[in-house]
């Protein structure tokens, strides 16, 4: 894959290099980080940054990030549907307040995922049609 030209945002240098992971890595403390585009540095004045998506790399993680926003959905309508099915159903050895609170911190954590998923979808769609 050739690499693209892209200048330094600072000082519009066009001599610009993508950072090696080995770089990434000590940037991040010793962590290897999940990113959409890879960081690159300028060799004049040394900033770092990362470049805007492209128009497809943006579309591909909006389509991940629905992913998320199924699993986030499908946890809060299950949840949703147990503790209806708790509350009308015969109390049992399983109907505990406990069990409900179980399964309501389950439909929390489906709210949040789908709640984070839904604003990356926004915000790369944003910036797909933004032309990135």
């Amino acid at each position: 894959m050739a690499e693209v030209a892209v200048p330094c945002p600072a000082c519009r240098a066009p001599a610009t290099r993508i950072l090696s992971r080995k770089e990434i890595r000590d940037r991040n403390n010793g962590r290897d980080p999940l990113v959409v585009t890879r960081p690159r540095i300028c060799t004049a004045c040394s900033l770092v940054w990362e470049p805007p998506p492209s128009k497809g790399m943006c579309y591909v993680v909006a389509a991940l990030a629905g992913v998320g926003w199924l699993v986030g959905m499908a946890l809060v309508v299950g949840a949703v549907w147990l503790l209806i099915a708790a509350i009308r159903g015969p109390g049992g050895e399983a109907n505990t307040l406990g069990n409900r609170l179980k399964v309501a911190a389950v439909g929390l954590v489906g709210l949040a995922l789908a709640g984070g998923a839904y604003s990356m979808i926004r915000k790369y769609l944003r910036l797909a049609r933004a032309g990135a």
